[in-house]
């Protein structure tokens, strides 16, 4: 996990570094790669925010483990916000690992099922639903909390993550590379290649053979 996570810190350390040199040119690389990492920083940095929300919005009195797990996860994203390019994705990974944790413990009877697609901060998946991202895409099973699989299965639009990215306000695997970390963490534990499979066809899944390549 840590080598994919290193992989994708590299994968959007050179994009960024060769939009900013087209942009600016070599004289003006350090001051705005800067500039992308601090904007960068502060939408991922709301997501981990938001998580953490979710998270007590859930928490029932006492829950001694799944609060320490919470902790953990605040912790680190304490350390993510004073965090440089080398260490800042280990951060927000370890950070989504802690509460995927903490929402296994507060979810017993799931067992170690893998985190609900569609958001993985709803915790773990409960069943399983056919699902493409998009019209016309490839249909395929993925895990999934309760209530958005009663949405796949009556035909309507299932709670998505949306995160924030040059484009506005996106599904978090419509944002390219930029959450692959965040999920990456959620996903701690599982098949390597699963998250590829779940997510085949959507701009951050074709980031991920890559990225999962790099471990080998």
């Amino acid at each position: 996990m840590l080598v994919i996570v290193a992989v994708s810190v590299a994968v959007v350390t050179v994009l960024v570094a060769a939009l900013v040199f087209v942009r600016n040119g070599p004289w003006g690389l350090t001051a705005a790669a800067e500039r992308d990492f601090a904007e960068l920083k502060k939408w991922v940095g709301a997501c981990l925010e938001q998580d953490l929300t979710m998270l007590d919005a859930k928490l029932p009195p006492g829950a001694g483990t799944a609060r320490e797990y919470r902790r953990l996860a605040e912790s680190h994203v304490l350390r993510a916000s004073a965090a440089d390019g080398s260490t800042y994705w280990l951060e927000v990974s370890a950070c989504t690992e802690a509460l995927a944790r903490a929402g296994r413990e507060l979810a017993p009877t799931a067992g170690k099922s893998p985190p609900c697609l569609f958001d993985p901060a709803h915790g773990p998946s409960t069943e399983t639903v056919e699902w493409r991202p998009r019209e016309g895409g490839r249909p395929r099973p993925v895990p999934s909390c309760a209530a958005d699989a009663t949405a796949v299965e009556t035909g309507r639009v299932p709670a998505y993550r949306y995160v924030t990215c040059d484009e506005g306000e996106v599904r978090y695997f419509d944002a390219h590379g930029l959450y692959a970390s965040w999920l990456l963490g959620y996903f701690s534990g599982f098949d390597t290649d699963l998250t590829a499979r779940l997510l085949a066809g959507t701009p951050l899944g074709a980031h991920l053979p890559d990225l999962i390549r790099g471990m080998s």
